[in-house]
């Protein structure tokens, strides 16, 4: 009866740890090279108080590293007004500056979640541009898949987030992908 009870608890447990763990090793993945159109970074929180996430900072600063060693000649800068001052692309602009980048960056400032991060992008590059999404490591499957609903070309980067974070971040993002796919099936049964 006790290993019935804990088989039953445990392979769930297990299931969504695998599948964090896949998560967590698609993130590990080497940054591509290549030229790109764009390097667009993933909108994430700003406080009340304007200042950015550590996970902003982490991927604003990926990104730039990114533009200096010549990936793309524009950085898009994702992500809306979300509780502070400024909305997420406006402080990730401003980190821009403390990091030197001298290339044209554009901003979207609308968006409030990674699928209106990507169709809001389509909105200030061409369809057919090649992009580079930067966001953090166990992001990067998902922000994929969302922005390759626009745009010809997607690859993604991304800064490992400290790894008294990561099993945390991985089981969140499992959640999120859990969420996606749902709301997806929805509206292709709402399609039909």
């Amino acid at each position: 009866m006790i290993a019935a009870g804990l088989a039953l608890i445990g392979a769930p447990v297990a299931l969504v740890a695998a599948a964090a763990w896949a998560l967590d090793g698609y993130g590990r993945r080497p940054t591509p090279t290549g030229r790109y159109d764009a390097v667009v970074v993933a909108g994430c929180r700003v406080y009340a108080d304007g200042r950015p996430s550590a996970a902003l900072v982490r991927r604003v600063r990926f990104a730039a590293d990114l533009v200096a060693a010549g990936a793309a000649p524009r950085l898009l800068l994702t992500g809306g007004q979300t509780g502070g001052p400024w909305s997420e692309a406006e402080a990730a602009r401003r980190l821009c500056t403390d990091y030197g980048v001298t290339a044209e960056v554009l901003l979207e400032d609308r968006s409030r979640s990674t699928w209106e991060n990507a169709a809001h992008a389509a909105l200030l590059l061409p369809p057919d541009a090649a992009i580079l999404v930067v966001t953090c490591h166990y992001h990067r499957w998902r922000c994929e898949r969302m922005f390759r609903r626009h745009f010809r070309r997607v690859a993604s980067a991304g800064p490992l987030a400290p790894a008294a974070e990561r099993p945390r971040l991985a089981v969140r993002e499992l959640a999120s992908v859990v969420l996606s796919a749902a709301l997806d099936l929805q509206m292709r049964i709402a399609r039909r």
